[in-house]
């Protein structure tokens, strides 16, 4: 399978599928997936745009809103996680994750998915020390204060995908982990001296070991996905880093070594782009399906925060079964059902790509049945994008380059 990856999109949604589409044409190739590794800015009216953490000249609309309200489809499979210039309402809403508009997905503040066995694991925010081990308390409309602290990677974040390892220390193998911030331990591991010819202004943070989040290390070292991902500092930067082999001789599962990219920001002549070749467990072209499905040991991970006890044949049974896990068939694109239908269909049934966010419930759904409201709590009486059309942009459109 071909996936794209992307750094710090800031709205430019059409650009970006503009550039893929130049990008299959140069390489003969048919891209399947796009991953975008935050600062997505998922912004669909004037009230989102003062949810967001931008200096007041970089305050633009982006092109978000025409995907939200139907008037453009993304053309790819599109998953992303949250940077720290995003429409925090609308992320905070989706706190396990969920489409917000036609085939594009938040995985939420920390999650795991899979696309065609393709296991994706990833995490928003960045990392500040002094809200890192507080709970979630922010809601709109928000101060000077939780408009930041909101995209604050927490600790609960990094502790339940370490989690996902299982008691005995062995987990089924991450492909591919997104963050926003880098891991500070990347820097150890690349070409440093390239690194500052293009950003001086790093020399001090690196001679200190602080360039990036020290919070994402252990995930690193922990979960050894194959692939590492991250954006953030608006720079191409690219490292190996090594693992411990005495684990891998003790039967953990995960990579000997994690390739890890960061990406700068999506505008011209920067390399905002990646082209990924990545093996499948499936047949991607076989019947032209595209499966973007729930992680099982993510959801079983999750589940026992409240039943410590639970099994992954627990969760399925209170999901519904196996095919409860697949959210999107064919890319989704194709299907031809009513509003009205897709409205109707529950959770544990077949899904179909939801046509706006006032369709897409499976976040609040998975609360409910794996009993998470007191870890996820869902506050009715925040603005809720699941239940509210959005305005009609009246801001100028121009992409937002926030420093």
């Amino acid at each position: 399978m071909y996936v794209a990856v992307v750094g710090c999109l800031h709205g430019e949604f059409t650009s970006l599928y503009e550039s893929i589409a130049e990008l299959e044409r140069a390489e003969s190739v048919n891209i399947e997936l796009v991953l975008v590794c935050g600062d997505v800015q998922t912004v669909r009216n004037a009230d989102d745009l003062e949810c967001m953490a931008v200096p007041q000249k970089y305050k633009r609309a982006g092109e978000f809103a025409d995907y939200y309200n139907g008037t453009k489809v993304a053309p790819k499979l599109t998953i992303f996680i949250g940077g720290n210039h995003e429409a925090s309402n609308v992320l905070q809403e989706l706190p396990l994750g969920g489409f917000v508009a036609p085939n594009i997905y938040f995985l939420g503040y920390s999650g795991v998915v899979n696309v065609n066995g393709i296991r994706i694991a990833g995490i928003s925010g960045i990392y500040k020390s002094h809200d890192y081990h507080k709970p979630r308390f922010e809601h709109p409309p928000y101060s000077t204060s939780t408009i930041r602290s909101i995209y604050h990677t927490r600790s609960c974040d990094v502790e339940r995908l370490l989690a996902i390892k299982g008691s005995n220390g062995s987990h089924p193998p991450l492909d591919i982990f997104l963050s926003h911030d880098w891991p500070t331990l990347a820097t150890r591991y690349g070409n440093i001296d390239q690194l500052l010819v293009r950003k001086p202004m790093f020399r001090d943070e690196v001679r200190r070991g602080e360039l990036g989040s020290p919070v994402l290390n252990q995930l690193v070292t922990e979960l050894r996905p194959a692939y590492w991902f991250s954006a953030h500092l608006h720079v191409k930067y690219s490292a190996i880093i090594p693992h411990d082999q005495a684990k891998q001789r003790t039967g953990s599962n995960g990579s000997e070594t994690t390739r890890f990219l960061a990406l700068d920001k999506a505008q011209p002549r920067r390399h905002f782009l990646q082209l990924l070749s990545i093996e499948s467990s499936r047949n991607s072209l076989e019947n032209e399906q595209l499966y973007l499905e729930l992680d099982l040991p993510w959801l079983t991970t999750l589940h026992r925060l409240m039943n410590p006890s639970a099994s992954e044949s627990d969760v399925l049974n209170l999901l519904g079964g196996p095919e409860s896990l697949k959210l999107t068939s064919k890319s989704g694109l194709d299907r031809a059902e009513s509003p009205s239908q897709q409205i109707n269909q529950s959770f544990g049934s077949r899904p179909t790509m939801p046509t706006s966010l006032k369709q897409n419930s499976h976040t609040s759904q998975l609360i409910s049945k794996l009993q998470l409201e007191s870890i996820f709590p869902f506050n009715s009486s925040t603005r809720n994008p699941l239940q509210h059309e959005p305005k009609k942009p009246k801001l100028d459109s121009t992409q937002a380059d926030c420093q």
